[in-house]
């Protein structure tokens, strides 16, 4: 892990502070490179993230799953850039935020899903970058995120190397998927374990964390489940059961509606931004992190994904073949604005980073090749399929558990609404709802979280990113 951050022929002076705004996301100190006016910064990790040479640099926020058959790991992808230039992403299988600064020359680039972020700012005939939004807000009036599967080029401008694949499944038989998706899935999973010591999973006892559970737990020995929920929540009664199930060491937080609320501001500061069904789910997320972060885990292998790639939402289930593919492909390219966000923001604002198997890529393609009558069964539960492939290694009341958001399992889903509907009035929320030229807050809770945003993020830069971030979000619900 890493936070990435930079200038071209921009101001020097602004590099300093925006570093300073990512510190969390690599505790190892910071460095920097200068070239003929352009500089890159890093905060950086115990295992690098920074690269040069006398001439040019390369910061790598993220990894390389297929370092064997690239014959390179990050240490050598300045040297892949010069020998392929940007043709060398379509090549790597990993997460990766990348920026490069060679004969005085800048690429910025994205790993195909979004798994790691970056976001730029185009102005005075230059270009500043960061790794979140809160290091770029001060120097910069329009923010925009970098695309999945897009480089930017100071030459060329932006580019797409990469589109997901819109064809359809060719997957039908379950005796013969089921093998394939045991086998696809470990061997996602145990990319992501390579090198490491110690590691935690993120366990919720819903189907997608048992399943990541239960192969972690399969190779890899020195493992910890955590789990979060108010006293008496659902998750954590199912999440104890499995955790005795595997013989696994389980660490259990309850909170209350007091903690809830002393770690809201900074649940909205690490997350940027009020969108109300995002920050609902991050309040969880953001206990769970600090628990492993407490436990001295800087690893967490979480499971998200498997809703989106196996029909998980409640709003999919009455779909059928190219609707459903075609749902499943969207909400899996929205996502690096909705779960992904969350995803990587709450872990990092502790020094934890995670690891999400079911969007290898690989596995995403095979996943998206099965058929999607088996994805959603008729009459039958959700991500039949993936219910089934693991249903002789998984205990009975897991495999059959109904999907549940992660704020409702946790037991923390209408608490901050009825927190808003008290704090906030009627006369309140219609004068305040309007913000922006034309952007319309949904509800109270939204307003209350708004009003902690805006605290932290009071310049308007921002307001398109989390917008567009609200919309994208919404369709997962």
């Amino acid at each position: 892990m890493a936070g990435i951050a930079g200038v071209y022929k921009r101001e020097e002076g602004l590099l300093k502070p925006m570093l300073e705004k990512l510190e969390h996301r690599g505790p190892c100190g910071k460095r920097i490179f200068r070239y003929k006016g352009s500089m890159l910064g890093c905060t950086v990790h115990p295992n690098g993230g920074f690269f040069k040479d006398y001439r040019g640099c390369i910061s790598v926020d993220g990894e390389i799953y297929n370092p064997d058959q690239l014959k390179i790991d990050c240490r050598n992808l300045l040297s892949l850039f010069r020998r392929k230039e940007t043709g060398f992403l379509k090549y790597i299988n990993g997460k990766f935020a990348i920026a490069i600064i060679d004969n005085g020359h800048l690429v910025l680039a994205r790993d195909r899903l979004g798994v790691k972020p970056l976001y730029y700012s185009t102005e005075k005939n230059g270009i500043c970058f960061a790794s979140e939004i809160k290091a770029l807000q001060e120097v910069a009036k329009e923010i925009k995120f970098l695309p999945p599967g897009h480089f930017l080029n100071s030459k060329h401008g932006l580019h797409r190397y990469w589109k997901m694949s819109c064809a359809g499944p060719s997957l039908s038989n379950p005796s013969e998927i089921i093998p394939l998706l045991r086998k696809n899935l470990e061997k996602a999973v145990c990319k992501r374990l390579k090198g490491k010591s110690r590691v935690g999973v993120f366990l919720s006892g819903g189907i997608d964390s048992s399943i990541i559970a239960y192969l972690v737990k399969k190779n890899f020995k020195n493992v910890v489940f955590f789990s979060v929920g108010v006293k008496g929540s659902s998750d954590i009664k199912f999440a104890s059961a499995l955790a005795k199930y595997l013989k696994v060491p389980h660490c259990i937080h309850t909170y209350d509606l007091k903690e809830m609320k002393k770690v809201l501001p900074e649940v909205i500061y690490h997350l940027e931004s009020f969108d109300y069904l995002l920050v609902r789910s991050c309040i969880p997320n953001f206990m769970v992190s600090r628990l492993a972060g407490q436990k001295n885990i800087d690893t967490v292998f979480i499971g998200e994904g498997g809703d989106e790639l196996f029909a998980g939402y409640e709003f999919l289930r009455h779909l059928r073949g190219v609707n459903l593919q075609r749902k499943s492909i969207n909400l899996i390219q929205n996502l690096h604005n909705t779960g992904l966000q969350r995803c990587d923001r709450m872990p990092l604002s502790f020094g934890v980073e995670a690891k999400i198997p079911f969007l290898d890529i690989d596995f995403v393609k095979f996943a998206l090749g099965i058929s999607t009558a088996l994805r959603v069964e008729k009459g039958k539960q959700e991500k039949w399929i993936l219910r089934k492939s693991f249903e002789d290694v998984l205990p009975r009341e897991i495999v059959r558990r109904k999907k549940q958001k992660f704020s409702q399992g946790s037991g923390s889903y209408k608490i901050m609404k009825k927190v808003a509907n008290t704090e906030i009035s009627d006369r309140e929320f219609k004068k305040e709802k309007k913000i922006g030229k034309s952007f319309i807050l949904r509800n109270k809770e939204e307003l209350l979280y708004y009003r902690i945003f805006k605290k932290f993020f009071p310049y308007n830069s921002i307001l398109g990113q989390t917008s567009e971030q609200i919309v994208r979000f919404s369709l997962h619900f």
